[in-house]
Formats: C-alpha cells, sequence, structure tokens
C-alpha cells in the first residue's frame, strides 16, 4: 500500500475522466445536507477529513463500478469554461481507481466544488464568510456561510450573477477568477480601503485554503488478492457493513449475469428464500458444490473458491440450485424450524439443499436410498446439536457435503462418535443465546405437540409463540429461568391468556379437573406432547410446595423427557445419553 495525497481539483478531473469510480457492491450516497456542510466546513479550517480508501483496477480486482453520484451545470454564460473546468484526460483503466472507503465525503466534495448536485447549486456567502472568521474568529457555524439553493437545479442553463455576496462553490479552484469576484464583492461593499483590504485578504486566505486542500489517499496494490480486499473493506467501512461474497460476485460477473437481478427474481419466485432471509451467496456456494463434483475436484464452498467460478457455470446452474435452497428451506419448515430466527446455523441449508434436489441426484446419477429423508433428519437433528457448523463453516459444509453424498450412495449414515449429552447440559442451554435451543426448540414442534391450554394441536401454519412455562416475573431471581427446558410453543391466544401465571395455577386445576372428568389420559398425552411432566405439580406430595423446589425438580424432569425424546428419534449410534454434567463428544465431528 501507499499514500498519496489529492488536492480536490485532481479528485474532480479524475471522476470527469472516469478515472475514479464507485465499485457496485457500495452502498449509494447517504449523506444528508449537514454532514456535507460540516465537511466543507472542516474543508475550508483545513481541518484532516480522514483518508480515503482506493483500489486501482486489475485483471484480478475488475468488478462493475458506477460514476459518482454528481451531476455538472452547463458553464456559467460569463464564464471561463476552459478555466473553471478541467478536459477529461484519456480513460486508461490500468488507472482507474475504485472507492472502498471514503465515497460519501469525496462524493460530497464533488458535488459541491463542481457545484454537482442533481437537485441544486452551491453558493459561498462572502459577506458572512467574512463576518465569521474576521469579526468572529471562525467560532460560528458553517450554515451562516455555506448555501445550498434547492431553487437552481443542477443541468439547468444558469443566469449571470446577480448578487455579488454570492460564489459559486467551484469559483473556488479557479485562483484568478475567484480573486476578481471577491475583489467585485468588497469593492461594492465597503467603503473603507483598509477593511477592504483585509476582508480580501480573509476571504482569499480561506479559498486558497480551500485550493491547497489535500485528502491523504491509501491506494491498495492492484495485486492485492479479494481476501485481503474484503477484511480491509470490512475493517475500514465506517457503518459496520459487511462486504459479502455475493456483493463481490455481482460486482466481477456483471453484467453476464446479473447475479443482482436473477437474485431479485429468485426472491420473487420462492418466497420461502425471504422467510429465511437468505443472501444469494449460498445459491452460490451450491453451485461451487456442484460444480467441484461434476469436476472430480475436491468440494468447497469457500469465498475464494465462489469467486473462481465462471459465468457459465453460474448460467448453468442457477435456477436448478436456486430450486434446491428452496426446497431446503421447505424441508427445515416442516420439521419445526419456523424461520430465519429458528434455524440453528443458516449454513446446515447449503449441503442439505445440495444433495436433496433431485436434479443433481439425477444428473450424478445417484440413487435414492430406503429411508433418505429419515436418515437426512437424523443427520441434521445429530449435526445442529453438535454445532458443527459454528466454526470452520465453509470447511464444514463441504465436509459435510461429503457425509451426506456417502449417505445417498451407500444408504448409511456415518460419524466418527455419538453426540453425548446429558440433562445437565440441556437445562444449561440459554434460550436466547444458544443454537442449540433453537434446535431443540424445533425438535419439540416437530412431534406435532398439542397447545396445553386448548388441546388444539400445532400444526404448520398455526400461529405459535414461545412460552415461558413458569413465567420470568415468578422466577425472575432463578439461574434457569432462561433454560430452553423452561419455553415451549404455544398458540398465540393462549400466550395471552397464560402469559404471567404460575403453572400451578392451570396445569394443577387442569389435572384435577380431569380427574373428576375421568380424562386424566387425555391431559397426561396433551402435556407428554410437549415433554411436559406433570408430577412436579401434584401437590399431594406438599414436600415439593415450594415453588423453587417444583421448579428444579420440573427442569430435571423435561430435560430428560426431551433427552429421551431425542434417543428414540435419532436412535443410540447417534446420541448418547450421559449422567455426567460435562458431556464428553459433544463438540464437533472429524472431517470424514
Amino acid at each position: 500500500m501507499q499514500t498519496v495525497p489529492f488536492k480536490i481539483e485532481r479528485l474532480i478531473t479524475m471522476a470527469r475522466s472516469g478515472h475514479l469510480v464507485i465499485p457496485e457492491f457500495q452502498r449509494p450516497f447517504v449523506w444528508n445536507e449537514g454532514q456535507v456542510r460540516k465537511l466543507v466546513d472542516s474543508v475550508a479550517r483545513g481541518y484532516p477529513i480522514g483518508s480515503i480508501l482506493l483500489l486501482r483496477r486489475s485483471d484480478v480486482a475488475k468488478f462493475a463500478d458506477r460514476k459518482i453520484e454528481a451531476v455538472e451545470s452547463p458553464p456559467d454564460p460569463d464564464d471561463d469554461a476552459a478555466a473553471d473546468k478541467a478536459s477529461p484526460a484519456k480513460s486508461d483503466d490500468n488507472e482507474v481507481y475504485y472507492i472502498l472507503d471514503g465515497q460519501q465525503r469525496i462524493t460530497s466534495i464533488i458535488r459541491v466544488f463542481a457545484n454537482a448536485h442533481p437537485r441544486g447549486r452551491y453558493y459561498i456567502d462572502i459577506s458572512e464568510l467574512h463576518s465569521l472568521f474576521a469579526e468572529q474568529g471562525g467560532s460560528g457555524e458553517a450554515a451562516s456561510w455555506f448555501v445550498f439553493d434547492r431553487s437552481r437545479k443542477a443541468g439547468q442553463a444558469p443566469t449571470r450573477r446577480a448578487d455579488l455576496r454570492y460564489l459559486k462553490t467551484q469559483k473556488c479552484l479557479n485562483a484568478k477568477s475567484s480573486s476578481i469576484l471577491v475583489d467585485e464583492y468588497f469593492d461594492e461593499a465597503i467603503a473603507d480601503p483598509k477593511q477592504r483590504r483585509e476582508g480580501r485578504a480573509t476571504v482569499t486566505s480561506i479559498l486558497e485554503t480551500i485550493r491547497n486542500f489535500e485528502v491523504p489517499a491509501v491506494i491498495m496494490d492492484e495485486k492485492s488478492g479479494l481476501e485481503a480486499i474484503c477484511r480491509v473493506f470490512e475493517t475500514i467501512n465506517s457503518t459496520g457493513t459487511r462486504l459479502t461474497t455475493f456483493d463481490l460476485a455481482t460486482a466481477k460477473f456483471y453484467p453476464q449475469p446479473n447475479l443482482r437481478n436473477r437474485w431479485t427474481a429468485s426472491l420473487g419466485s420462492h418466497a420461502i428464500l425471504e422467510t429465511f432471509e437468505l443472501d444469494g451467496e449460498r445459491v452460490l456456494q451450491i453451485i461451487s458444490l456442484w460444480s467441484s463434483f461434476f469436476a472430480g475436484r475436491r468440494s468447497e464452498a469457500s469465498r475464494s473458491h465462489l469467486l473462481a467460478l465462471n459465468g457459465r457455470e453460474i448460467e448453468r446452474y442457477w435456477e436448478n440450485a436456486v430450486s434446491a435452497l428452496a426446497a431446503a428451506c421447505l424441508w427445515v419448515q416442516k420439521r419445526g424450524v419456523l424461520d430465519r430466527k429458528q434455524l440453528p446455523n443458516e449454513a446446515i441449508l447449503i449441503p442439505l439443499g445440495a444433495v436433496l434436489s433431485d436434479y443433481f441426484r439425477s444428473s450424478a446419477q445417484l440413487p435414492t436410498p430406503d429411508g433418505f429423508h429419515d436418515l437426512l433428519e437424523t443427520w441434521f437433528w445429530r449435526s445442529s446439536l453438535a454445532r458443527t457448523f459454528e466454526a470452520s463453516t465453509n470447511e464444514r459444509v463441504a465436509s459435510e457435503f461429503g457425509r451426506l453424498l456417502e449417505l445417498v450412495r451407500t444408504g448409511t449414515l456415518m460419524f466418527e462418535q455419538p453426540l453425548v449429552m446429558s440433562a445437565t447440559t440441556i437445562v444449561s442451554i440459554r434460550a436466547q443465546r444458544d443454537s442449540r435451543a433453537k434446535t431443540l426448540m424445533s425438535f419439540a414442534l416437530s412431534r406435532n405437540p398439542n397447545d396445553i391450554k386448548t388441546g388444539e394441536d400445532l400444526g404448520p401454519g398455526t400461529e405459535v409463540e414461545s412460552h415461558h412455562i413458569f413465567p420470568k416475573s415468578l422466577m425472575r431471581d432463578h439461574p434457569n429461568t432462561e433454560s430452553v427446558v423452561n419455553r415451549l410453543w404455544i398458540l398465540k391466544k393462549s400466550n395471552r391468556d397464560l402469559k404471567n401465571r404460575s403453572p400451578h395455577d392451570y396445569i394443577l386445576s387442569e389435572i384435577e379437573a380431569s380427574k373428576t372428568r375421568g380424562h386424566i389420559e387425555k391431559v397426561r398425552e396433551r402435556f407428554a406432547s410437549q415433554f411436559i411432566p406433570v408430577e412436579p405439580f401434584d401437590l399431594e406430595d406438599r414436600s415439593r410446595s415450594n415453588i423453587n423446589d417444583v421448579f428444579e425438580i420440573f427442569l430435571e424432569e423435561r430435560a430428560n423427557l426431551l433427552l429421551a425424546g431425542l434417543e428414540k428419534h435419532l436412535g443410540r449410534p447417534y446420541l448418547q445419553i450421559s449422567k455426567e454434567a460435562d458431556d464428553a463428544g459433544s463438540g464437533e465431528d472429524d472431517d470424514l
């Protein structure tokens, strides 16, 4: 990297000639006039405004780009156009620079000092500028001397200068022209020769500060790799905006294919992708897995491999990959994952979608083994509970794709070791922070449970909400109030009815009433569908009447019920229940 100072006039010349452009992955210009005003005031005072980051275009880094959002007006009738507006230099691709950081500042500077705002024109009020810096010591507000006139739209042919006190901002960059105009104003406005000279000197000095102002530009070498570009962009971007692989791919492959347009169309065709708030990068990852497989290469889904794809591959696989991703979303939704918020890890959709695709299995001449979806379901729950995709995500996507390929080929799901879990571990999982909580909540919903208040089925499409069984208002100080074991799905109307009510109240009442009516088994089945033990609420055992004691017993018994349900569904080769608090072998699996 090297740092090069750029004067304002040079930045304008580069923008006019097409040497300074904005890559398509950058957000639009968003600054308001207040922010522009503060920036210009800092320039006039010679204050630093921070460096900008530029990337020289190269074969390695060549993206779709757009011009800086600035629209210059025609020359004034009394302007020397040649003096005020430099002729564009001939464009040379090797000298084109992308603005990686500083777009808002550079666009503002060009809009102001080339007078190129698309919806108005800028002026300097010489009288207010003189008053601010000469009489007030520069302590006033920029609003007093920097004027934005929306009545004079950019692109309109301007009239001759009507008021000598207003100086068009583009005049600042021409010493001869601005000096003449400043002299004209002071000759008319101030009679005293000494005050006239002092005023002229003050304003001329400020305009000279603007002309000589330098913006330091850090220029990344054209040989910088894409990974370095992404990391630098994410580090310095003031908004915290992440530069995604899909942003880079969109800019790299434009216009063939136009990935942004394709992804927009895909979202319109597959509403489920919007429900899960996915990015087009996931489609590219499926394409990369397929492309590697058909080429006989090791499966890869990393950023560098996605950007190494070619346009023909993307065009060939795009529609089928989108359908595969949508199918994966629908598949997990049928298994209790309602939306993105409930998805344990977004990356799990990639290998799942890649092998779910009928197109892929048919093209690869792979059979569909007996119990295919049951084995996939076992893989999904087991991988989610093991948090397989929470580290080295791209490597895991590739290795799990390999595991699922073996499943398709052999009809067997293989792991190095079973997942080991205990009731203590289940209780320790917090519903708000742990992907395993999402998995357990989804698993419970996938069993087609009944609403604990009404007994209604919580089937697909039912509006449900997460409910604290023991309410926070009752157990505020207990460390396990937010345990996933204290949460379940419930109808929205039931959640409102039971809000802040103790389960002592409604569960015990339901048990007693069902005993009277002879329906106790139906009530037990209703609670069992949600893995709710009823024994802790049977107050015939008065020793359990303390709410904290009941809560502790409830947590342990419900955790054991959840574990038993998981073991029954997954089978002992994949899940082993431990009595120990610290589970052995519950980490991530080794790659195949």
